[in-house]
């Protein structure tokens, strides 16, 4: 992930308008599980790698009002987190729903990627939608091993992948995937853009350099636009069986 001093469960304290009504946007359902997105509506979680290391207390965590986190589980064709396996077992021990996210490596092909993504996440306990994190420097290529790789894994697990990205490369992404593909929009504001937003929007990464109980040092900020109950909707039970 982009490697959020925001703590999202004190924005209302701090006085931060997070402005979320977004014509267009609210209402949209994407037939998974039945839920539907609202913009109005927010719920608090991270995402964490091995940069925020395994001196987690996962219970702090889950009492300070943190609802779901995404745990990176690999990069390219050959490099785990280090950290994974540990970050899921501690979110799991507090019944906190977790997912798992793949950094996209340039220049990889999209299937290999997605096959040794399959293999790092195999045989853990995920409740949130496998995730493929596309940022930096991309070219067409690049972009066409993206796709690629959120074929493979929905045809392998039958489970719907999330698109991290930020804006200008969703728009370059558009043409190539449904408009009811899943995104996890990366745009660091208090508020949403008014034009432009992707149809399907489901997370907003809102800062980088974000505070959460239990958690030593930055971390990725992020909303849901739904409830802490919604997120239920989102478990692909088939993603279990990989491995």
């Amino acid at each position: 992930m982009m490697n959020h001093v925001l703590n999202h469960h004190r924005i209302a304290a701090l006085g931060l308008a997070i402005t979320l009504t977004v014509a267009g946007c609210a209402g949209i359902s994407l037939g998974l599980g039945g839920f539907t997105p609202d913009l109005s509506e927010r719920t608090p979680g991270f995402d964490v790698s091995h940069f925020q290391g395994t001196n987690i207390d996962w219970n702090a965590v889950k009492a300070g009002g943190s609802a779901f986190v995404f745990a990176k589980a690999s990069q390219g064709i050959s490099s785990p987190d280090k950290d994974f396996t540990q970050h899921v077992a501690g979110a799991n021990a507090v019944d906190l729903p977790v997912g798992a996210y793949h950094f996209f490596q340039t220049g990889d092909d999209g299937v290999a990627q997605a096959e040794f993504f399959l293999k790092t996440v195999a045989g853990q306990a995920l409740q949130l939608p496998p995730t493929l994190d596309l940022e930096g420097t991309l070219s067409q290529e690049d972009y066409k091993q993206a796709v690629a790789w959120m074929s493979h894994v929905k045809e392998v697990t039958n489970c719907q992948p999330l698109l991290y990205i930020d804006l200008s490369h969703y728009k370059a992404l558009a043409p190539m995937i449904p408009p009811t593909q899943p995104v996890w929009l990366a745009e660091y504001s208090s508020s949403l853009p008014s034009e432009g937003l992707p149809p399907t929007l489901w997370f907003w990464q809102y800062a980088e350099t974000g505070r959460v109980d239990g958690v030593p040092g930055d971390v990725d900020a992020d909303w849901f636009f739904g409830s802490a109950s919604d997120l239920s909707k989102l478990r692909c039970g088939a993603l279990d069986a990989v491995g």
